[in-house]
């Protein structure tokens, strides 16, 4: 037993040091000191019916309960209470040494303890913010018990060299129900979560008594009895309050009434900016710590709280606010924060001398009256010169000052024809269908063929899914492809005032839609031939693509078939 004594106190002794070498790098309060938990194991008997040699004999099933209590991260204290069975058979024993005697005996047993356990590499641990993390660690213990027993001794049948009937008389009288017991041993912890641990440990108890097994004169008196023990347990952790429901305990937190962080012990940080709100003078509105919590956007040095300019560096005999002009006024108050002007204009200048200041004046360098807000009008048409296109002649406002003599909405200065109306598509001149080339000969004396349905000869096929752009690629490339198309192009579009089809952009292209019942030629097969018709069309294939002419001879291309058509617009 010196022995065992021995080496336990060197361990323990090592895994102090240890304990000690690691220290916490940062100190976290760490709840629930109390713990409340359920072991369950076997023992071994060790003693008169058992050699010193382990082998499994008899081993019985132990229960009971025990209350853990945390004094730091590295010891804690456990009382425990044991009960069940504890027994043993000399006939167990491997190598038959005792097969003469056939001893065995079996006895209740209760065990009472208090157990003391080191964790030398800390119990649990959280991180630097309060956060629990689950870990496995190993610990010692080691204590005092008090073991209770009443053995039943037998011997079997069978028995050659049974003992003296006087050593068991003997020692049925000195029997010694209760002895002091010695547990020390091992174990291993996980905690699984904030509140709930599991944990197995193995560990002999060195025995003050030698009837544990009932015997000591039938048997070995001059060595005690003793047992080991293994067992699992699972513990729930309680004994600390948490009033606002944060997951921060009362005693570890310093805002106990209300929810806050684990990192900043139970307060909360609403603006999040890791000042917590007791120490913080902004609490809403994020700020570095050296400003107690508050922002300043500009970096002058005044918290924004303080700053009545607080989004730019300003001066401190203005409350932070600059004066970039110098003009004596405050730019938050300056209405001209760059120039500097006349305080009764609020710092702005008035160029024009109108009584104006030029950042209301609208003609900040030509007098004005106040109607206008400082602009000139000065053809007295009400619509002041700078908006006013034709400045010298009164005019219209729907045509920005300009007049229009024929009526027809176009400002005669951009109508071909000013005192005749006409179409603001024939640029102001009326409807003239007088172009030459025999695709815009309209028949006068017979009657239009009427269509109904497009794309049964079809000239330069469906185009219904293409862009402007990609239908005069798909024309370009008839051009190149084929002669008679070639030609066909060329002549039309010189009919149309340009000078050849290579004349035509993208620009002169639009969707148009031809209106139900137009009449005119449309074209029809890959020879382009054309025909008179009167097109009595569905509305989804009254969709086309206007070719506008530089001559007022506009062309369309269908885009259900692609076949060109001509027809002269109504007035």
């Amino acid at each position: 037993m010196r022995r065992i004594l021995f080496v336990t106190a060197v361990l323990l002794s090592l895994t102090w040091g240890q304990a000690q070498a690691q220290s916490d790098t940062c100190r976290v309060c760490k709840p629930y000191p109390w713990e409340v938990g359920l072991p369950i194991g076997l023992n071994q008997y060790f003693g008169d019916m058992h050699c010193s040699r382990p082998y499994a004999s008899a081993n019985s099933l132990l229960t009971g309960v025990f209350l853990r209590r945390h004094l730091n991260d590295y010891f804690a204290l456990r009382p425990q209470v044991l009960v069940g069975r504890i027994a043993g058979n000399d006939l167990d024993a491997p190598d038959g040494r005792w097969d003469y005697r056939r001893l065995k005996f079996s006895s209740p047993f209760v065990e009472t303890a208090l157990i003391g356990e080191l964790y030398p590499f800390r119990e649990r641990k959280y991180t630097c913010d309060g956060v629990f993390k689950k870990t496995l660690t190993p610990y010692l213990f080691g204590g005092v018990g008090l073991l209770y027993t009443n053995p039943t001794v037998t011997i079997q049948p069978g028995a050659t060299a049974p003992p003296l009937q006087r050593d068991l008389d003997a020692d049925v009288e000195n029997l010694k129900k209760w002895g002091v017991v010695l547990p020390f041993g091992l174990g291993l912890k996980y905690n699984v979560s904030e509140r709930w641990t599991v944990g197995a440990e193995a560990g002999y108890r060195i025995a003050f008594t030698d009837y544990i097994d009932g015997v000591s004169l039938a048997g070995n008196n001059g060595r005690d009895d003793g047992y080991f023990l293994g067992q699992v347990m699972v513990s729930y952790r309680f004994g600390s309050k948490d009033s606002d429901k944060d997951g921060v305990v009362d005693n570890c937190d310093a805002c106990p009434n209300e929810p806050g962080l684990r990192k900043f012990q139970g307060c909360p940080d609403r603006d999040n900016d890791g000042t917590p709100d007791k120490d913080d003078a902004c609490p809403d509105v994020p700020g570095p710590i050296a400003l107690k919590g508050c922002p300043d956007t500009d970096g002058d040095g005044i918290p924004d709280k303080d700053d009545e300019c607080p989004t730019v560096p300003g001066l401190a005999s203005l409350k932070g606010c600059p004066d970039r002009d110098g003009d004596g006024v405050a730019d938050k108050d300056d209405a001209c924060p760059d120039v500097p002007g006349k305080k009764e204009l609020k710092g702005c200048p008035d160029t024009d001398g109108d009584g104006i200041p030029d950042q209301e004046d609208a003609c900040p360098n030509e007098a004005g009256t106040a109607a206008n807000k400082g602009c000139p009008d000065s053809d007295g048409d009400g619509i002041i010169d700078k908006e006013d296109e034709c400045p010298q002649v009164a005019g219209l406002a729907a045509l920005k000052g300009c007049p229009d003599r024929d009526g027809d909405g176009l400002a005669d200065h951009v109508d071909a024809c000013p005192d005749e109306a006409g179409p603001i598509e024939n640029k102001g001149c009326p409807d003239v269908c007088n172009c030459t080339g025999s695709i815009f000969e309209i028949p006068t004396n017979e009657a239009p063929k009427v269509v109904t349905q497009l794309g049964t000869n079809p000239e330069f096929g469906y185009s219904a899914n293409l862009s402007p752009s990609q239908f005069l690629a798909k024309l370009k490339k008839a051009y190149t492809a084929s002669a008679s198309s070639k030609k066909f192009l060329d002549e039309l579009f010189r009919g149309m005032g340009y000078t050849g089809f290579a004349d035509v952009k993208v620009s002169d292209i639009s969707n148009a839609t031809i209106p139900y019942g137009s009449e005119g030629n449309i074209g029809f097969s890959k020879q382009h031939k054309s025909q008179y018709s009167k097109l009595n069309l569905k509305p989804v294939d009254q969709a086309a693509f206007k070719f506008t002419s530089k001559n007022g001879c506009d062309i369309y291309f269908m885009k259900t078939c692609g076949n060109h058509f001509y027809f002269c617009p109504k007035k």
